[in-house]
């Protein structure tokens, strides 16, 4: 069988950082309360921390074991109410954190998106391709939801 392609950008492995620990509570924080700005609806945890730290879903179940996190990791992502936002200083301390794990990486790590468009990266909403992506054996094999659209 064919080797398959390297990936364009490397994947974070590893050692947590403390950067990535206080940014990875804050989002799972945001994301249980649905308010979590630019989250794919469906989505599950796994895979948006593992899109977010550019790291494979797995190493994220290794640093979050345990029964409650088997239950919120693997859970659809459900927006509080249509569009729901989270407050200012909720956002404030997202937009704090998260630039501050983007600076804390070495030089020459990537990343390939962003929450709140940290560092010129995209957002992942409307990133479809997210939803179907944990292909790490994970997820429970139903269907996502699509995020609405806007009207």
């Amino acid at each position: 069988a064919a080797a398959a392609p390297a990936p364009t950008t490397s994947l974070r492995v590893g050692a947590w950082t403390p950067e990535e620990l206080a940014y990875a509570a804050r989002v799972s924080d945001l994301y249980g309360r649905g308010v979590l700005p630019n989250c794919p609806e469906g989505i599950t945890l796994r895979v948006l921390l593992s899109r977010l730290l550019n790291c494979q879903p797995m190493r994220v179940s290794k640093k979050y074991s345990g029964e409650a996190w088997a239950t919120h990791g693997k859970r659809p992502y459900t927006p509080a109410r249509y569009e729901a936002v989270p407050s200012q200083p909720d956002a404030a301390e997202l937009g704090r954190l998260e630039g501050a794990f983007h600076r804390s990486l070495r030089p020459g790590a990537q990343l390939t998106t962003s929450l709140l468009g940290t560092s010129g990266l995209p957002t992942p909403v409307g990133a479809r391709q997210w939803l179907h992506s944990d292909t790490s054996g994970g997820g429970d094999g139903r269907a996502a939801k699509r995020p609405r659209a806007a009207a």
